[in-house]
Order: C-alpha cells, then structure tokens, then sequence
C-alpha cells in the first residue's frame, strides 16, 4: 500500500490543545489536512487556534467533556461542510494520576476510566461510518503503560490496556472496509500531563519534545504501521514485558519506586 496522503482531508483530534495535541495538529496541517480539533481546555484551545491560523492551516475546534456522548455529538453535528468526511480520527485525548493504589481511589480511576477509554470510544463510535466511507483510519494514544505494568499508575494503565482490547478488536471489523487501526505507545514526552509539583515524578529514560513526537508518529501513520513505539524506551519495554518480564518489572520497579 503507497504512503496515505493527508492533503485536503479531515482529521480529527481529541485532546488537540495539550502539548502533544497541538504538535499533533501542526504536523498533519503541514501536510495539508483540514483539522477537527477539541478539548475541555478554552484558553489552550483558543491558543492553538491561533498556531493554526498563523500556518495558514484550515481548522474547526470546539470545547467539549469529552465523556458527555450527547455534548459531542451536538458538536460534531455542527462541523461546516468541509470538515465533514473525517479521514483520520486521533484518540489524543488521556489522563493519569501518579500515585500507588489506595482505598479512596475508586472514583479516581473511574474518571480515568471514563476519559481515556469511554471518550475514545464516544468519538470513535460518532465518526466510525464517515472513517469507513473514506477508507481512512483511526490512531490511539496509548503508552508503555499500555502492555507493560508501571509502578504508581495503576488507573492510567489500566484505561490505556483497555484501549488496545477495544482499539486492536475493532481493527479486525474495519479490515474489510480498508480501514486501518493504529496504536501510539510513547515512553515519556514531555506534555504536562500529571505534572504536579508537590509529588516526585519518576521517569525511565529521556523524555521526547513534542514535535519530536508528533513528527514520529506523522511518519508513522503514513505507512500504516499497527503499533508506533516513540522512544528508545518504549521499544526497549516491549520487547523486555514479551521476554523477560520478570526483569522488566524489576527493573521499572527500581527506576519507579520513588512514587509514595
């Protein structure tokens, strides 16, 4: 199959206005996309607006909660004309908490729950048949956190191995319509995301720009690829969780236990 070409179609992104949403938008948009871009965040989505106008790119965002079906399907509805026929469909959109399991945690991790996977599902389920007459495609921001356990982020792993079940189950129904599924599973890049400045933050390996990112995963998506590992960590990971993973847990463990 030749590289896909993202010239003068729509791609949606959720999670747009973060770190990597935004590079994610600027990168596709360089290559000519029309992008669909929302997020719960106003003052960073409108910030975004404003990289995109200034690229020239043409673009479409709106502010919505993700887990509200019904809010997004209002929103969707109300696409001009030449955002309609969605292409590519990124599943940016993710939380995390850092912290070991506790008690109390219950509701945490169903908000979790709620956002990285049901959000993925609400915008995957709205877009599926427009994806499916395009012969287009779906990626998923997923992590390491996705195949491998890490210590300290039992809620945020267990969405993102929810994502590929989900995400890795469908491909197989979409195979007969020319429509590809593709999962991301970064290392760490630096974004934000879970940042808080009164609890240690652990990390394994170097932490990845987002434009390095985005731009990885552009290339990636082009070719169709199943599963784009960003990151020398990430790769390193997948093969230790298939082979070794006793020695993988051991040693994520060391490089985690900081995390109270």
């Amino acid at each position: 199959m030749a590289n896909r070409s993202y010239r003068n179609k729509t791609v949606v992104i959720t999670g747009a206005s973060g770190g990597l949403g935004t590079e994610l938008c600027l990168r596709f948009g360089a290559a000519g996309a029309r992008i669909v871009a929302t997020d719960f965040n106003k003052t960073a989505l409108t910030a975004l607006n404003v990289k995109l106008a200034e690229k020239n790119i043409p673009h479409y965002s709106f502010v919505c909660n993700i887990t509200d079906e019904a809010a997004l399907k209002e929103h969707m509805n109300r696409r001009p004309t030449e955002f309609l026929n969605t292409f590519l469909l990124i599943n940016n959109v993710g939380i995390t908490h850092i912290e070991r399991f506790k008690p109390q945690h219950s509701a945490l991790i169903k908000k979790i729950l709620d956002v990285n996977v049901m959000g993925c599902v609400y915008t995957t389920a709205f877009l599926l048949e427009e994806i499916k007459q395009t012969r287009g495609q779906i990626l998923n921001l997923s992590s390491v956190a996705g195949f491998a356990p890490l210590l300290g982020r039992t809620g945020y792993s267990a969405s993102k191995f929810a994502l590929h079940g989900f995400f890795e189950s469908l491909r197989t129904e979409l195979a007969e319509f020319g429509v590809s599924v593709g999962m991301i599973s970064p290392s760490f890049i630096d974004t934000g995301i879970g940042e808080d400045k009164e609890k240690p933050k652990a990390k394994i390996g170097k932490v990845m720009t987002p434009d390095i990112a985005a731009d990885l995963i552009f290339k990636g998506a082009e070719v169709n690829k199943r599963l784009i590992l960003i990151g020398r960590t990430a790769k390193i990971s997948w093969w230790l969780r298939k082979f070794a993973p006793r020695f993988y847990e051991r040693k994520m463990s060391e490089k985690m236990k900081v995390i109270q």
